[in-house]
């Protein structure tokens, strides 16, 4: 064990300093105006950063970690960093929040259907993209794929931006069905509780997609219940 843990201290300090600047612009979903103060979390790193008037931010990190966006008036949005961060400026789009709670119950279900009708564009570009590497042989028999077209650097990032569309769609549906005042209301948890809870029982896309209110509910109510009895033992 003594000879375990200068090992493990090490790797630690080696994944740290290997940590590279992930660079970001940060806009409004709605007109893509850009937006400064949006405070920037690596919960992975435990490292902080903020955008500024240009809506930019820089932030150490390593592939695979978790970063969370957060300011008032807005939806938290959570990502996680892939080697895009490193070699550009990523654009970060987060929504506004619903003031009006009548506004709230009429957008719930207009929300869930923009996302599901989202994930269908999605789909359907998806499978454009298929047919565009694909081309009937002259005779009329099979097809070939075309490796010029699938390898170009145009492709690649079509296909890097239709993946980040996808992540980024499926986290702000997150954030919408979980989101802080609804979990703040049930579970009367704030400050850095609510954070942590907010990180640590946050569901699955595909658990969200398919849950009712009263699932989320529930999903709430029995993460709290695990919450409670993990801060009691730890004290």
């Amino acid at each position: 064990m003594r000879q375990i843990l200068p090992l493990f201290i090490l790797l630690l300090a080696v994944y740290h300093t290997s940590a590279q600047n992930a660079r970001g612009k940060m806009r409004d979903f709605s007109d893509s105006s850009v937006i400064a103060d949006v405070l920037v979390t690596n919960i992975t790193l435990k490292t902080k950063a903020s955008s500024d008037r240009s809506g930019s931010f820089s932030i150490r990190a390593n592939s695979f970690d978790t970063l969370i966006f957060s300011i008032a008036g807005y939806t938290q949005d959570t990502l996680l960093v892939d080697d895009d961060f490193f070699k550009q400026e990523i654009d970060i789009f987060i929504r506004r929040k619903a003031t009006e709670l009548k506004t709230v119950v009429v957008q719930a279900d207009r929300y869930r259907q923009d996302s599901l009708e989202a994930r269908e564009r999605y789909n359907l570009i998806a499978a454009d993209k298929e047919k565009v590497l694909m081309r009937n042989h002259g005779n009329g028999f099979g097809i070939t794929l075309s490796p010029f077209t699938y390898l170009s650097k145009k492709e690649k990032d079509k296909r890097q931006l239709l993946k980040r569309e996808k992540r980024e769609e499926e986290a702000a549906y997150v954030n919408y069905r979980f989101s802080r005042s609804k979990v703040m209301q049930l579970t009367g948890l704030s400050g850095d509780s609510l954070q942590t809870f907010l990180i640590r029982y946050r569901p699955s896309y595909e658990f969200c997609k398919k849950a009712s209110e009263e699932d989320i509910t529930l999903h709430i109510n029995a993460s709290l219940k695990a919450f409670l009895r993990r801060e009691e033992q730890e004290k």
